[in-house]
């Protein structure tokens, strides 16, 4: 999804919380190289069997250490799950992260 000079998130993961609620939770790296708790983060879905995706950028920071959004759009599909970092500037990514499948109920 991305790369980039900017600190990655360490041990992100993603699950479902709620019938279609993906949340994403990482690490505290803030202050390790050039990472900072306002580097915007961005959250990613993707479908392999449709081929559809969802994301999001910047609705959650580095600092608040976990994001959320709304799949309901991939009822009774299997997601892949990316995430990562930009800086608040828009200039600087981080490498992205794979976070695993998630199981869209129906």
């Amino acid at each position: 999804m991305s790369n980039g000079s900017l600190r990655g998130a360490i041990t992100p993961t993603a699950s479902l919380t709620a019938s279609s609620l993906v949340t994403f939770n990482w690490g505290n790296n803030i202050g390790t190289g050039i990472a900072r708790a306002g580097d915007k983060a961005f959250m990613v879905v993707y479908c392999a069997e449709t081929g559809g995706c969802m994301y999001s950028i910047g609705n959650a920071l580095r600092g608040g250490f976990t994001g959320c959004f709304d799949a309901h759009l991939f009822k009774g599909q299997i997601l892949h799950t990316y995430m990562g970092f930009i800086t608040a500037d828009d200039k600087q990514a981080a490498p992205s992260a794979y976070t695993g499948i998630v199981l869209i109920p129906v």
